[in-house]
């Protein structure tokens, strides 16, 4: 999953991809009900802001099932 934020400088952008793809992996790893599909589909339909703050649920909720 490509995430593109034209206000990211490079490595910033990058930081955020990678953290995504950690978090789905940590996700899919532990086999909990978090649909990543769904997930993934209602990111492009929000605004770039509710993004972050929904990613940023999304890695606490995956802390918290730890």
């Amino acid at each position: 999953m490509n995430i593109r934020l034209n206000s990211f400088s490079p490595r910033k952008q990058l930081k955020a991809t990678i953290n995504v793809h950690y978090f789905e992996f940590l996700a899919i790893k532990r086999e909990k009900s978090i649909s990543i599909y769904h997930y993934q589909s209602s990111l492009k339909e929000k605004s770039h802001k509710s993004n972050q703050v929904r990613a940023k649920g999304l890695c606490l909720r995956t802390f918290k099932q730890m």
